[in-house]
């Protein structure tokens, strides 16, 4: 009898076993399904400038004529949009994992231009995610704050969406060519900011902004380009640009970083390249201020520190 029973109790002890490990199995299978379903849903919210696109197409749905609402109906979608935005990347934000060193989170990478090496590449680490988060919660200050602007509502709340869109595409882009298209539309949707709702002297504020701006973006271009013919194979991907150590052993590395510094400098901006600066921002509105001051200065010092402090010691011992 106590032979059957210590028998018994192995055997319950054994199921008890066989049951917990049952138990584990399936909560780390569930883990695994909810990680795939974060990453899923985080991948669409890295896309959330494509929440921004959709919402300039609608709000420029419509005649001004036809609805006597049309100021608030595009306010409230401005304001909705910009809302979703913050919550997509609070998805973000709560779902990320740290993808270690050189990695990316919530990667999506789709042929875009393969005879040049430049594909849709974006992702999200350590250094771009409290950005883009900046980025939703500014944009959605900037759409509560303009509510009750009358002045052409529909195009003004448009090119705020537009702006938000370039933006989150700057920070989420991790193909140089991409990264230049959302640069200079960024660009170019500012200078309309200006010179569309400004005060004092905005043409000529917005034009200075504007020649400043782009002709650094040239510049950083010029860069962009040093950067794909001294890699092997030639890409424009950033992450295996870096992997590559594109400006190892070459002796033009040095004028290649000096293209990229000169086109971010401008940007950020420093000495001698922020004369542009104070006349863009005096003459702005408020939320037309609001925009450079805290998302698209903070540019320049993350490309910095992105694109070209990995590069430059590898520069340096080209020389």
């Amino acid at each position: 009898e106590d032979d059957a029973a210590v028998g018994g109790r192995v055997r319950v002890v054994a199921a008890d076993r066989d049951g917990l490990n049952d138990l584990k199995r399936g909560a780390t299978a569930a883990r695994e399904r909810l990680d795939r379903h974060v990453e899923l849903v985080g991948a669409v919210a890295v896309d959330v400038a494509h929440v921004d696109l959709l919402g300039v197409a609608i709000t420029e749905v419509g005649d001004d004529g036809a609805r006597a609402g049309a100021r608030y109906v595009a306010h409230d979608l401005a304001v909705l949009v910009a809302a979703v935005e913050v919550a997509l990347t609070a998805v973000l934000w709560a779902g990320y994992r740290d993808p270690g060193a050189g990695g990316l989170a919530y990667e999506e990478q789709l042929r875009w231009i393969p005879n040049v090496g430049s594909s849709y590449h974006v992702g999200v680490d350590g250094l771009s995610l409290p950005l883009i988060v900046l980025t939703a919660v500014i944009f959605l200050a900037c759409a509560i704050y303009d509510w009750n602007a009358t002045d052409r509502p529909r195009p003004r709340a448009s090119l705020f969406l537009f702006l938000e869109a370039t933006s989150v595409g700057l920070f989420a882009a991790q193909d140089l060519i991409l990264f230049f298209l959302f640069f200079d539309l960024s660009i170019v949707g500012m200078y309309f900011v200006i010179a569309g709702w400004g005060h004092g002297d905005r043409a000529r504020s917005a034009l200075k902004f504007f020649l400043y701006t782009f002709l650094g973006s040239l510049a950083l271009l010029l860069g962009f380009i040093g950067l794909y013919l001294g890699a092997e194979p030639h890409t424009f991907d950033i992450p295996e640009l870096l992997r590559a150590d594109a400006l190892r052993n070459n002796p033009a590395g040095v004028w290649v970083l000096g293209a990229i510094v000169v086109g971010l400098a401008v940007k950020t901006p420093t000495v001698p390249f922020h004369t542009w600066l104070p006349p863009a921002h005096t003459d702005a509105p408020a939320t037309g201020s609001a925009v450079p001051a805290g998302v698209l200065l903070r540019l320049g010092t993350c490309c910095l520190v992105r694109i070209w402090l990995p590069l430059r010691s590898d520069a340096w011992r080209g020389r």
